[in-house]
């Protein structure tokens, strides 16, 4: 990091850093807060809804004691009995349903259902054995049509007379309901933990978390519900029934707040970062811009400006470091104008050394090319000598000897194995007269056409021996007329090198096949090459592109050639005759190339290698 945003960083940390961690520890102190004052509302809400209910639920006692102390129900008919449980219904809207019993628990009168019929059976769970003027609540019963309270009233004044209702709890989901805020749940839960009525966001209170709290009265928990959410409860218990009200609410709230804290906290960190970075861009001005004009003088000092000096301005460590640069640019100038004296002469010794070398590496090669000539020629010259020395003269006194007999056994069955002597020791002479030919020391110089064919046919001849001593299957197919322009003794050694090098890279077992043909192809005017027009069966050039979003012409030209392509099926790469002939092989191209001829190697699957020898057609 430069100097001025380093200085600019640490000025704008220096100020962020309090900041922020006063931020933190205020962010954290004001969520404590929060929370603990939503969990005090929490508990007073819990315990102000618990009181409703009692008072809502005294209030009917009250009113169902005043009603029984109205009538004169133990001396009273059936049908005045049944008219007061028909008033009685109308009295208050929660009623399901109504009945008169004696202290034993046996009904007076029929029980009657207000607004339906009242459930079979509802007066064995009314509960008995209150004083008189008093009430009792027994167990609440959960039915899938709602959830509903037996309760006992007993007469004040008539001691043989108690009156039973059955008090549906659906009201007291609108009476909790009513104050309601989102985010909140209000349940009220019976003894055993069972919901008897809820209103609100559902989901939040979970009855199994307030099981152990039921006998407790007063308390607050937090927890996460299954949804998720983080939530703020409290309990309080409802006084002579054995209930709880529970109220749970989401903690937003505090996350609302805190949110805001923090937000107004980053906008304050943003303007102090702002204010920081304005003193620090101005401080830094003072400190940078001496450096950088120090900087551009050493760049163009670097550049080769070596008159390049710096004003010295100031008592400052800059000013000395203003000092120290300019006399290190007047002890380079002093010392470059050395150096270019001392280089100027060793420049003018290195080019007088250099032409001397020149001149002396021009005599060696020219020595060394015709040492290699002569003794290339020597070798030749000798080799060819011993060959007719040796196999000329013996080749004649047998094919005279062979002649001779022939004669004399004319007509007997030896004729034909006499003939056949005569041919192989003429084709001895042919061999040997090809041998010498392509051996020839003195070669001449000037190319000829000559036929292709004919001389990879006496090459062949020649290798033959070689090739079957090497288990190496040979088959050819030599087209006629393949002229081409060149040396013959010198592109027969070449092909013979080709061969001893396929030799030596061949397998045992393995078979070359020999193809010489002439073909033509499509070249575009840019130099790319395009599909071969008589491609062979086995081995074939790649299709080459002509895309024209590369530069590539669309416009082909015919191109005729004399090509042989060669191809052996197992090869054995790496060993040491294939090595050993390497610098034969290199030798062979030479001579190609000298010939405008082209040998390349083609793609093939498997172990097998290829060769294609291309020659340009001198009939174009």
């Amino acid at each position: 990091m430069r100097l001025g945003p380093r200085i600019v960083l640490y000025i704008a940390l220096t100020c962020i850093l309090p900041l922020l961690g006063l931020a933190v520890i205020a962010e954290r102190v004001a969520r404590l807060r929060i929370e603990q004052r939503l969990t005090e509302l929490q508990v007073e809400s819990a315990r102000l809804l618990a009181a409703d209910l009692v008072r809502s639920l005294d209030d009917q006692k009250r009113l169902l004691i005043l009603q029984l102390s109205s009538f004169r129900l133990e001396t009273a008919s059936d049908p005045a009995r049944a008219g007061f449980l028909a008033l009685t219904c109308r009295l208050l809207p929660d009623l399901r349903a109504v009945a008169l019993l004696d202290p034993s628990g046996s009904e007076l009168v029929a029980p009657l259902g207000c607004g339906g019929d009242a459930p079979p059976g509802w007066t064995d769970r009314a509960p008995l054995g209150g004083s008189q003027g008093t009430s009792r609540v027994g167990a609440p019963v959960l039915e899938a049509g709602g959830v509903w309270v037996p309760m006992t009233v007993s007469s004040p004044s008539e001691p043989g007379v108690t009156l039973a209702v059955m008090l549906d709890l659906s009201g007291l989901e609108e009476q909790i309901g009513d104050n309601l805020t989102d985010g909140r749940e209000v349940a009220v839960l019976g003894p055993g933990g069972e919901v008897l009525t809820r209103a609100g966001e559902p989901g939040l209170v979970e009855p199994e978390r307030y099981r152990a709290l039921l006998s407790t009265g007063l308390a607050d928990l937090r927890y996460e519900s299954e949804d998720g959410a983080f939530v703020v409860a409290a309990t309080a218990g409802v006084a002579d029934y054995g209930w709880v009200v529970a109220v749970a609410e989401r903690a937003d709230a505090s996350d609302a707040a805190s949110a805001d804290l923090r937000a107004r906290t980053w906008f304050i960190c943003g303007i102090a970062l702002a204010c920081a970075t304005a003193m620090g861009v101005f401080f830094t001005r003072s400190v940078v811009h001496p450096v950088l004009r120090l900087r551009r003088a050493a760049q163009r000092l670097g550049a080769g400006d070596l008159g390049t000096r710096v004003a010295v301005t100031g008592r400052d460590e800059v000013a000395e470091l203003s000092v120290a640069f300019n006399q290190m640019a007047e002890s380079l100038e002093r010392h470059a104008s050395e150096i270019d004296a001392k280089n100027r002469q060793i420049e003018s010794f290195n080019s007088e050394l250099q032409a001397r070398v020149e001149r002396r590496t021009a005599q060696l090669k020219e020595a060394q090319s015709r040492l290699v000539s002569s003794g290339q020629l020597a070798a030749v010259a000798e080799i060819a000598s011993g060959v007719a020395h040796e196999l000329n003269n013996p080749l004649a006194g047998i094919l005279g000897v062979v002649q001779i007999v022939a004669a004399r056994r004319g007509g007997t069955a030896d004729e034909a194995l006499l003939r056949s002597a005569e041919e192989q020791a003429f084709r001895c002479k042919e061999i040997v007269a090809v041998l010498l030919r392509f051996a020839d020391p003195e070669p001449t110089r000037t190319r000829a056409p000559l036929d292709l064919g004919a001389l990879l046919t006496e090459v062949l001849g020649l290798m033959a021996p070689a090739l079957r001593q090497r288990g190496v299957s040979v088959s050819q197919e030599i087209a006629t007329g393949l002229l081409v322009v060149g040396e013959q003794a010198s592109l027969g050694r070449a092909l013979s090198q080709l061969l001893s090098s396929v030799r030596a890279l061949a397998a045992p077992g393995a078979s070359l096949k020999i193809r010489a043909l002439r073909r033509s192809r499509l070249v575009s005017a840019d130099g790319a090459t395009g599909p071969v027009v008589a491609p062979d069966d086995r081995v074939t050039e790649p299709p080459a592109r002509f895309p024209a979003e590369a530069g590539g012409s669309s416009m082909r030209i015919p191109v005729k050639e004399v090509v042989v392509l060669l191809y052996l099926s197992d090869a054995l790469e790496g060993n040491d005759d294939w090595r050993a002939a390497g610098m034969g092989l290199w030798v062979a191209r030479r001579v190609f190339q000298e010939h405008a001829a082209e040998l390349s190697d083609l793609p093939v699957q498997g172990r097998g290698r290829s060769w294609q020898l291309a020659f340009v057609d001198p009939a174009v």
